[in-house]
């Protein structure tokens, strides 16, 4: 859709970030810990005790476990537990005369754990029923029997990896352990850390419905042209993208930040025979009629990007178009092939030492490049698709998905509208993210939402967004319905 002017209008809505799939389903472990009752003013003899004896585990800290708890604040099944030992504030003070009015605190005994005999043996001298004092240590140690210090020793679960919230943190304490929340922790393998996909939100919200519109026309062109389906994608590059905001440039589109642009051409595979016929209609899908995932938007954009990195001679650019199988369509050469604005070429430097003629006369010859593309090559430092955007009309199936990740993109957002029951991005159903309904609503996705956008599994992690219409704004030409296909 243009206005009066030839200029794309943008699309009306928003962007929302999409959840992990370890927030929308965690991981929860728990494990097993001792909990032993010893005098409160020995609590920092014993904490420097069982940090020499036993090392904390460097994989497991449990930072977000308190070490040392006043009985006020135990749990409610460790609360009952000591009331039923008798070991209990009140009970120590009215049934022993030796240790009347000596506060108590309850320490955590984190895994590994010791065997019990040898946690016995080497924390009986702080249990409340003996004397603090190092000169009795042994012989207290020797009369102590194992009865009487059991009581003193108890066993709770707890959970290994901090809480994703607050409320999850008040549950374990209240049920498990006292456990604390901290927003600012660094969960980089649970999801993007809060203040870089804040401001990766706030940097692309301005110009994501641009870009997705965009994105549209490209899906359109691929549907008219009988290319493939009515699926594009667009790429971007932010840092072209950030600078041109404060560019009064007339022209606009130069100045966005846009390298390249792809449609689908599953059509145009080799070996499909007549696959308009065949897979005309989004809710039909036969993979025998189309071709494979080399052949969608994602995988095509990202051969282009891969071809002009390859391209070290700024000026055969325009030559290497011949490589592309199956050949660009009109706006996908526009996009790729324009060259970078006066204000986005970058100049790079290059000094090389010469072979002297004698160890005296050493010489030096400087070469400047400038590099007039919009994708850096790799002699300007152009690597993979490394702190590019992506921008789709709809949800990338997993390879696409994976192809994202493997070529390094900061980001990638898709259409709400777009999303497909073959997605690979999505961590929940639409409606558990918000009250509005998606397209995947009659389909059979299941619980296959795999968020491989951020997955600790994997070395390369990207943020995702998704772009949410407004109610009036639902309908966008030329983009291929949602179905059981994979785009």
């Amino acid at each position: 859709m243009t206005d009066d002017a030839g200029r794309i209008q943008p699309l009306k809505g928003h962007i929302v970030p999409v959840r992990t799939v370890q927030e929308t389903n965690p991981e929860i472990e728990f494990a097993d810990a001792y909990v032993v009752q010893i005098r409160q003013k020995c609590a920092a003899q014993v904490s420097k005790l069982i940090d020499a004896t036993y090392p904390r585990d460097p994989s497991r800290p449990f930072t977000h476990l308190r070490r040392f708890v006043k009985e006020v604040f135990l749990p409610g099944h460790l609360k009952i537990e000591i009331n039923q030992r008798g070991t209990s504030s009140s009970s120590v003070s009215s049934g022993d005369t030796e240790n009347v009015g000596v506060p108590t605190i309850f320490a955590l005994i984190q895994p590994p754990l010791p065997e019990m005999a040898q946690l016995r043996a080497l924390l009986a001298p702080f249990v409340p029923t003996s004397p603090p004092s190092s000169s009795t240590t042994t012989t207290t140690s020797t009369e102590s029997s194992d009865q009487s210090l059991d009581k003193f020793f108890l066993t709770t679960t707890i959970p290994i990896y901090p809480p994703l919230s607050a409320a999850q943190a008040d549950h374990w304490s209240t049920t498990l352990w006292p456990t604390g929340y901290n927003a600012a922790f660094a969960r980089a393998t649970i999801a993007p850390p809060p203040p870089l996909l804040s401001a990766t939100q706030t940097d692309i919200s301005s110009k994501a419905a641009g870009f997705l519109r965009l994105a549209c026309e490209v899906a359109r062109e691929a549907k008219q042209l009988k290319r493939g389906r009515g699926v594009g994608v667009v790429v971007v590059d932010p840092a072209i993208a950030s600078s041109s905001s404060s560019c009064d440039s007339t022209e606009q589109e130069e100045e966005d930040g846009i390298v390249a642009v792809a449609g689908d051409a599953r059509f145009c595979a080799p070996g499909i025979d007549k696959p308009i016929e065949n897979n005309n209609s989004s809710s039909s899908y036969n993979p025998n009629c189309e071709g494979g995932p080399e052949c969608h938007a994602v995988m095509r954009v990202v051969e282009m990007i891969a071809i002009q990195r390859r391209s070290e001679d700024i000026s055969t650019l325009n030559s290497v178009s011949e490589q592309h199988n199956p050949e660009l369509s009109p706006l996908e050469t526009r996009y790729l092939y324009q060259p970078a604005s006066t204000t986005t070429a970058i100049t790079t430097t290059t000094t090389t030492i010469e072979q002297p003629t004698s160890p005296a006369e050493p010489t030096s010859s400087t070469t400047t490049t400038t590099t007039t593309t919009r994708i850096l090559p790799r002699s300007a430092g152009g690597y993979l698709c490394t702190d590019l955007d992506i921008y789709s009309t709809h949800e990338p199936c997993l390879s696409c998905s994976m192809g994202i990740l493997l070529s390094r993109f900061r980001a990638v957002t898709f259409l709400r509208r777009g999303r497909l029951v073959t997605g690979g991005l999505a961590s929940e159903p639409a409606a558990a993210a918000t009250a509005q309904p998606s397209s995947e609503a009659n389909t059979n996705r299941a619980n296959n939402y795999y968020g491989l956008f951020w997955r600790k599994e994997l070395n390369w992690r990207a943020m995702c967004f998704e772009f949410v219409q407004d109610e009036d704004d639902t309908e966008v030409e030329g983009c291929e319905e949602p179905g059981e296909y994979h785009a």
